[in-house]
């Protein structure tokens, strides 16, 4: 029996439709969300975003350190460039260029540092923070401070040209025009203010003729002839001086004696003061009395959160007493020996972040005390009213 052939046809694959987006448009929506991320940044910089921009500033300073102020500015220029320049087509070398910038960047910054302090410098939020340490370490502890500082070099070397997408040639050409016009440009300021500081310019416009060029020359002469005139010194005997200056102080001090007449005595002024001996001052009862009391949340679980936190970053304390004030709790520590004060103090983000509360105020030392305060403020703030200053221990 002959074998019959069938021929299967294959049905059409059922593609998922794609949402294709305008390369302009979506160029337009990442240089909107650059600017966000940009101007979030800047307001977290001030403090001024509640505690996200806490959090964020935080963030932003353990991975950029102190470089972060930066951060902002290049995002910016990103944005603007996306904006006016919409032929330029994004690559994974982009990405690559922005992330090798950033560690060399940063590393150069973190460099500096010593080798024993680059992770807890990091870790606090300076030099060019994790970005930094993450080729700063192995680099100044294998090669050197200037073999570390040459490779570093090159690597951002290599992440302008993934950046731009050029050569080195053109980027050394580029570089050059640039410094070319910079110092035309600087030249020319300085020529300004050489003209502007230099002596005797006229406010007035210079006029270009002839005659007047004539008559200003007559006119210096004349102003010279007249100064000359004014230098000259008429000589006199010097018994006739004499007598001249003499004869004119006398008559000077006698007309100073006829018009100065001092009195021989002065009157004694009598000031009668009022008798207030029988005054009473009123009742302090009079004044208004203040029923709210401040509130200051969970103490004991703050003060948890403040040891917890510090021992995060590798500092042990001892937790004090708790003042509750009217409008801040201040919480009192000790910390351990050999730990610095600005590790305490560079944590103020941080413990704003974990206690949810802004701002807080770290008072390092407390005035007379070997202790470290911290001021949280309270959920609900006191009224304080003069009758209870006027009846504190302190006034009276």
């Amino acid at each position: 029996m002959a074998r019959v052939h069938r021929h299967y046809q294959k049905r059409p694959s059922r593609e998922k439709p794609q949402a294709n987006f305008n390369p302009e448009v979506s160029q337009g929506l990442l240089a909107i969300l650059l600017f966000i991320i940009a101007g979030l940044s800047v307001l977290s910089f001030f403090s001024i975003a509640g505690v996200a921009g806490i959090f964020i500033d935080s963030i932003l300073a353990i991975v950029f350190g102190q470089v972060r102020y930066v951060f902002p500015i290049v995002m910016i220029m990103i944005a603007t460039l996306l904006i006016k320049d919409l032929e330029i087509k994004y690559r994974h070398t982009h990405t690559l260029g922005a992330v090798l910038f950033f560690l060399s960047f940063n590393g150069l910054v973190h460099i500096q540092k010593p080798l024993i302090d680059m992770y807890t410098q990091a870790t606090l939020g300076f030099g060019g923070g994790f970005f930094g340490l993450a080729l700063a370490w192995p680099l100044s502890k294998y090669l050197g401070y200037w073999g570390g500082t040459l490779i570093l070099f090159g690597i951002l070397l290599i992440s302008l040209i993934f950046l731009f997408n050029t050569t080195l040639a053109q980027m050394v050409d580029l570089n050059k025009k640039f410094f070319l016009m910079l110092g035309w440009v600087g030249t020319k300021i300085i020529a300004f203010f050489a003209e502007f500081k230099k002596p005797g310019i006229a406010s007035e416009p210079v006029k270009f003729s002839i005659k007047g060029e004539y008559e200003a020359r007559h006119t210096d002469e004349a102003q010279n002839e007249e100064e000359e005139e004014k230098r000259v010194f008429h000589k006199k005997p010097i018994d006739e001086v004499d007598e001249e200056e003499n004869e004119n102080n006398d008559d000077t001090i006698e007309d100073i004696e006829e018009k100065l007449k001092i009195p021989a005595k002065t009157e004694e002024i009598i000031v009668e003061k009022p008798d207030y001996t029988d005054y009473k001052l009123p009742p302090v009862s009079l004044l208004f009395t203040s029923k709210s009391k401040p509130t200051s949340g969970d103490i004991k679980g703050n003060a948890e959160t403040i040891k917890d936190t510090f021992q995060n970053f590798g500092i042990d304390v001892d937790m004090g007493e708790v003042r509750v004030g009217p409008t801040v709790t201040q919480y009192s520590l000790k910390p351990a020996k050999g730990i610095k004060l600005t590790r305490i103090t560079a944590l103020s983000n941080d413990l704003s972040l974990a206690l949810a509360a802004h701002p807080i105020r770290i008072e390092a030392p407390i005035p007379g005390q070997s202790l470290v305060g911290i001021e949280v403020p309270n959920e609900k703030v006191a009224m304080v009213t003069l009758k209870e200053l006027l009846e504190s221990k302190e006034f009276t």
